[in-house]
């Protein structure tokens, strides 16, 4: 499928110049229409951009008017892996053979999670611009959070309630409904919009390393969990969720429907706070601000 994918229309005005593909472009991924103000948009950002070079990762955890977006995009990646879904993705058969059900049962349930894990993303594709990014965060690692603590009372409980396997089990499936409506489709979308188009092919390339680092840590450290802790090895990704909704709560801004510049507007007043008079807006956002 992917020949058929179309290029991102910022890559096609800002970085290549090519108006007409840029519109094409639009009209393929958001439907028919009037896309002037997506257009101009754009325009001003490419006329900001010509003072501004693309910086490479040490470039842009050095520069403190990005630090802030930099943290939480290093905590919303890394949380993804750690959140605890990877554990019952890799080790799902585990995990219904300890809540009691039969082997042959069990591949066709964990067919069952992987179903219910992209049946939520898609809806995620179709209530994000509706509920938008940060409230979808909130109330997914919320909802996380929670069964997580649920799952966990069940799991230490089962051998007294002979009723208990089979909450786990919709428990697992909540977990997983929970992660993918929110967190598994917004992360990414949430991600590049914190980012000007000079920052934000750095930011992307430490998210994609820290996805793949954080699923290695979990399939390396789970066994380990398990051997140590049992059935409260749940409790250690329910304290990740836990400090990553306060941060996101208490840091990230809703990015829907607002400009780029709007957004790393935002971000300048948690940076300020931090570096004091030595944060500073790179001279072409200054400029484009004033527009």
């Amino acid at each position: 499928a992917l020949p058929f994918f179309p290029e991102t229309p910022p890559y096609l005005l800002i970085q290549k110049g090519d108006l007409e593909g840029c519109l094409k472009a639009m009209k393929q991924l958001w439907g028919q229409g009037n896309h002037k103000a997506e257009v101009d948009e754009l325009l001003k950002e490419k006329a900001a951009m010509k003072e501004i070079k693309f910086m490479s990762v040490l470039e842009l955890f050095r520069d403190r008017a990005f630090r802030c977006q930099a943290f939480l995009m290093v905590l919303l990646t890394i949380t993804v892996p750690l959140a605890g879904v990877n554990a019952i993705y890799f080790y799902s058969f585990d995990v219904f053979r300890t809540a009691g059900f039969d082997q042959g049962l069990i591949p066709y349930m964990i067919l069952g999670v992987g179903a219910c894990d992209l049946g939520s993303i898609l809806i995620c594709f179709f209530v994000i611009e509706r509920f938008g990014r940060r409230k979808l965060l909130l109330w997914g690692y919320g909802l996380m959070a929670l069964l997580l603590a649920l799952l966990t009372a069940s799991f230490s409980l089962q051998e007294h309630f002979f009723w208990l396997p089979y909450c786990n089990v919709v428990l697992i499936f909540l977990v997983v409904v929970s992660f993918g409506a929110g967190p598994a489709g917004v992360t990414f979308p949430v991600t590049a919009e914190l980012f000007t188009q000079s920052s934000r092919p750095a930011a992307i390339l430490v998210a994609s390393v820290l996805i793949w680092a954080g699923q290695y840590l979990v399939g390396i450290a789970f066994p380990h969990l398990i051997r140590y802790l049992d059935t409260f090895c749940f409790l250690v990704f329910m304290g990740v969720i836990a400090v990553s909704w306060v941060v996101i709560f208490r840091f990230l801004p809703e990015t829907k429907g607002k400009a780029l510049m709007d957004i790393h507007r935002e971000f300048n007043r948690f940076n300020k706070r931090k570096g004091a008079a030595g944060v500073h807006t790179p001279e072409g956002l200054q400029m484009f601000m004033q527009v």
